[in-house]
């Protein structure tokens, strides 16, 4: 919401980004004038999570990109709205495509777009702990512990060592 009514993405170029607008946030009036604004500026705009005929109708509009959620949507509702969606000019992606069937009934029925974990699962990766240089908190150690503090000491210790400075 914040994202989109302060305009924070216009530091990004229209030509190389796409505004998804999530499933939480409401079709307000001020969310619809901020779409606006972006969308003549340049900017896609995508509809994430759409259900047809949910709240979000009123943003159908200006979106170029729908992301219909397999799994949400009943089968027996997907071609139907494929077919409304896609006769108005957008483009559908399709979302939370687990298995390879799912893959192709999307292909089928005309999405253009896929995500989910049929084509890979996400990966954590842990950032290893950087270590300190041991000299460093000795020296830092002993400046806090004199009598006199000196913040010009203790500011050159830290800022010599990437570790500290990454843990203040």
């Amino acid at each position: 919401h914040d994202v989109l009514t302060k305009q924070l993405v216009t530091a990004l170029s229209p030509q190389k980004t796409v505004i998804e607008v999530l499933e939480g946030v409401e079709a307000t009036d001020e969310v619809i004038g901020a779409c606006r604004k972006l969308k003549s500026a340049g900017y896609q705009i995508a509809l994430d999570d759409f259900i047809p005929g949910g709240p979000r109708q009123e943003l159908l509009g200006l979106a170029d990109i729908i992301k219909l959620d397999l799994q949400a949507l009943p089968p027996e509702d997907l071609p139907k709205a494929v077919k409304k969606l896609s006769t108005r000019g957008h483009t559908l992606l399709a979302e939370k495509v687990e298995s390879k069937a799912e893959f192709d009934l999307a292909m089928e029925l005309g999405f253009l777009y896929f995500q989910g974990y049929f084509f890979a699962k996400p990966a954590v990766f842990g950032v290893p702990e950087l270590p300190a240089i041991t000299l460093n908190r000795v020296r830092l150690l002993a400046c806090i512990g004199a009598p006199d503090l000196e913040y010009d000491t203790i500011e050159r210790i830290i800022k010599s060592d990437a570790a500290l400075c990454y843990r203040l």
